[in-house]
């Protein structure tokens, strides 16, 4: 599964929680096509909507684009939805791999309030819960997989401009929610519907269902490592 990246947005209409989902194209753009205004735009925006409603979620390459001259079109690979700001309230980030994006802001909300009403969500292979239409339970994403990639480019974007957020309050920094097919069964069942296991790839089984970055991009990673330790 190949990737292109991404380094524009657009906005979309609020969700229940209020949080207001950010739409990124996965399009690897032109220089000429960005600039440091636009990008500083991105981040003012996302600080905004962490500092109104706790956190902000950022859908990517599920169409449309903001950037001069970018199409939006969707490009190979699922649509994926991350949060941005979980770790500010002591919780996971959240990833969720190929759910349309109103289910996933669904049930990124739903997580938000139950966090604040004192209800751990499901966790594990075993742990499910049914609600908003969608029966589900989360993994753990690897370090890996999402420190050495772009599969939450924007977090990173953001969190390398103010100071990264602690993590030592959760067990595991960043999570991913995955649901079951019409039956109850997830992806690593047998007999699970093959349409719902193609589109949700488990990040950390498939090292083809996240964005690793180039060797130019992983060294830059890497010097930004350094800096967070010290």
């Amino acid at each position: 599964m190949n990737f292109g990246w991404l380094t524009c947005f657009r906005l979309a209409a609020p969700t229940r929680g209020g949080a207001g989902p950010l739409t990124v194209s996965a399009l690897l753009h032109d220089d000429a096509m960005t600039n440091f205004d636009h990008f500083d735009e991105q981040l003012f925006d996302i600080a905004h909507r962490i500092e109104t409603f706790g956190f902000t979620t950022m859908s990517v390459n599920s169409g449309g684009c903001s950037t001069p001259g970018c199409s939006g079109e969707v490009h190979a690979g699922p649509t994926w939805t991350y949060t941005i700001g979980m770790l500010e309230q002591e919780h996971p980030e959240i990833v969720i791999v190929g759910a349309p994006p109103a289910l996933a802001y669904e049930l990124i909300d739903a997580a938000f309030e139950w966090h604040h009403a004192g209800i751990s969500l499901p966790f594990g292979r075993g742990d499910r819960l049914a609600t908003v239409g969608a029966t589900f339970t989360t993994v753990p994403v690897p370090d890996r997989c999402w420190i050495e990639s772009n599969l939450m480019a924007f977090w990173h974007n953001y969190y390398r401009s103010i100071g990264w957020p602690a993590s030592d309050s959760v067990d595991v920094p960043v999570v991913q929610l995955v649901t079951a097919d019409e039956r109850g069964r997830f992806p690593w069942d047998e007999g699970c519907d093959a349409a719902n296991t193609e589109r949700q790839p488990i990040i950390e089984d498939d090292d083809s269902a996240w964005p690793r970055w180039n060797r130019a991009a992983r060294r830059s990673s890497h010097r930004s490592n350094r800096r967070r330790r010290r």
